[in-house]
């Protein structure tokens, strides 16, 4: 495996070399070194029972399938939050559909409440908007989880609907919130 794992931008069919920075964090592709700290943040029932791909418990194994399959899927579009720290996260704009990018994201316990998400999705976002121009983007967040619900508001997002949506660590679907950010309401602070 590559010591950088590519990074497509999902419409514009080209790999992303850049780090995108905010004052305080790193916007990278992602790395094999990175296994390490991937699993022992992502081997968190409160992380996976808010997402719907991750599974729990999470070992080595989940990491290293995790791994591969963001550099064979060029419409993953997952990039690791790194702290000086090293890797605390991971963020991405996943393509779900033609010019329909979704926002996804996740933070380790032990940076949560700092406005790490915030400052990494802001980022993104602008990046994206300015540069491969999605005419908006989508996000979601399962009802009980109120902090990523505050996240996507101060972003901008609005809410557009309820669905279900599958969780994997949870072996359930789970009630949803629906939001979308246009880019013509993109306001980047």
């Amino acid at each position: 495996m590559d010591r950088h794992l590519p990074f497509l931008l999902p419409s514009a069919g080209r790999i992303m070399s850049d780090i995108l920075k905010t004052p305080r964090l790193s916007l990278r592709p992602l790395e094999t070194t990175d296994l390490g700290r991937l699993v022992a943040l992502a081997n968190n029932w409160a992380i996976a029972r808010m997402l719907t791909r991750m599974p729990f418990p999470y070992g080595r194994a989940e990491g290293e399938a995790f791994l591969t399959g963001v550099a064979a899927d060029p419409d993953e579009g997952t990039l690791a939050i790194v702290h000086p720290e090293g890797l605390i996260g991971m963020i991405g704009l996943h393509r779900q559909a033609a010019r329909r990018h979704e926002l996804g994201y996740w933070l380790g316990e032990p940076y949560w409440g700092r406005g790490f998400i915030t400052e990494a999705a802001r980022t993104l976002l602008g990046h994206a908007f300015a540069n491969w121009g999605p005419p908006y983007a989508t996000a979601a967040d399962f009802e009980d989880n109120t902090a990523s619900a505050r996240v996507l508001q101060k972003l901008g997002f609005r809410y557009s609907g309820l669905s279900e949506r599958d969780c994997l660590a949870r072996g359930t679907k789970v009630e949803s919130r629906e939001m979308i950010l246009d880019r013509t309401d993109w306001t980047p602070e």
